[in-house]
C-alpha cells in the first residue's frame, strides 16, 4: 500500500501540475498555439468532413479561434511564469535521465505504475509540440522513455515483490521533492482559498523565488487533496513508516501529517 500511495501522489503531481507545464508550452506563443491547435484539428479532419461536411476554410477558422482562446486561458490554467515552466520540465527530464542511466526502466523499478503513466501523459505531448520538443530532445534518455511508454506491447513485467522496501527509488524521491516546492504549496493554499471563499490563489513556490497566481480551483481542493489524504490515512505499520520516511525526505510530510497547519479535508 505504501508504494501505491506514492505512485498515486506522483500521478496526481503529473496530472495537476505538469499539465500546467504542458498547457503553457503548447500555447506559449502565437506560433506554438496555432501548431498545437492545427495538428489536432487536421488529425481528425477526414472523419469530421465525412460526418459534418465541414470545409477546410471553416476548420481553419475554428482552429484559429481555438488557438486564441487557449492562449487567453493561460493565466487561469498555468499561473506560473515561463521560468518555472521550463525549470519544471528540465528537472523532470533530468530525473528521468539519471534514473534510466542507473538502470531503472520505470520510476518504481521494473514495472510501470500509474506514476509512470501520469508523467508519460504530459511528456508525450511536450515531445510533440513545436518549440518545447527541442527541450525534451536535450535529454535523449527522457525522450526514449516517452516512446518506450508509448508502446509497452509485449513487455513482460516481473513478479511483484510483496515486501515493503526500505527506501523509495531516487527518481520518485526527486519528483516528490520537486512537488514539495511547486505543487504542494499551491495545493494547500488553493484548499485554503476555496475553504475561505477566495477567488484567487497566490503562493510562493520554489523556495520563494517565484509567485504562483491563479483563480482558485475547487476540484483540486475537494477531490485531489482529500483523496491523497484518505489514502495516506489508510496506511499502517511498515507501509506508513516507509511512506513517512519518503515524505520527510521529500519535504511533503506536513501536507499529510495529523495536526499539521494544513486545511483539514473535512472542512473542504
Amino acid at each position: 500500500m505504501g508504494q501505491a500511495f506514492l505512485a498515486a501522489f506522483v500521478e496526481d503531481f503529473a496530472d495537476e501540475w505538469l499539465t500546467k507545464v504542458m498547457f503553457e508550452c503548447r500555447f506559449h506563443t502565437a506560433e506554438d498555439s496555432h501548431f498545437g491547435a492545427a495538428w489536432q484539428g487536421w488529425q481528425g479532419y477526414p472523419e469530421l468532413h465525412k460526418t459534418t461536411g465541414i470545409s477546410e476554410d471553416m476548420l481553419e477558422l475554428s482552429l484559429d479561434a481555438f488557438a486564441e482562446r487557449q492562449r487567453k486561458r493561460r493565466g487561469r490554467v498555468v499561473g506560473s511564469p515561463w521560468e518555472v515552466v521550463v525549470f519544471t520540465l528540465r528537472r523532470v527530464c533530468a530525473i528521468l535521465k539519471e534514473s534510466i542511466r542507473a538502470g531503472h526502466p520505470f520510476l518504481f523499478g521494473s514495472r510501470p505504475t500509474i506514476a509512470d503513466f501520469g508523467v508519460y501523459g504530459q511528456l508525450s505531448q511536450l515531445a510533440k509540440d513545436r518549440t518545447v520538443c527541442s527541450v525534451v530532445q536535450e535529454y535523449p534518455e527522457a525522450w526514449g522513455w516517452v516512446w518506450k511508454m508509448d508502446d509497452l506491447s509485449g513487455y513482460e513485467a516481473p513478479v511483484d515483490d510483496p515486501s515493503v522496501p526500505q527506501e523509495s527509488p531516487k527518481a520518485v524521491l526527486e519528483l516528490l521533492r520537486l512537488a514539495s516546492k511547486t505543487y504542494i504549496p499551491f495545493l494547500l493554499e488553493n484548499a485554503r482559498a476555496v475553504h475561505e471563499g477566495k477567488s484567487v490563489v497566490e503562493v510562493e513556490i520554489l523556495d520563494g523565488r517565484f509567485t504562483h497566481s491563479q483563480p482558485s480551483f475547487k476540484y483540486q481542493a475537494t477531490y485531489c487533496l482529500p483523496q491523497l489524504r484518505k489514502q495516506y490515512a489508510a496506511l499502517t505499520g511498515d507501509d506508513l513508516k516507509y511512506v513517512n520516511t519518503t515524505l520527510l525526505q521529500a519535504g511533503c510530510y506536513n501536507a499529510f501529517a495529523s495536526g499539521s497547519a494544513c486545511v483539514p479535508s473535512s472542512k473542504l
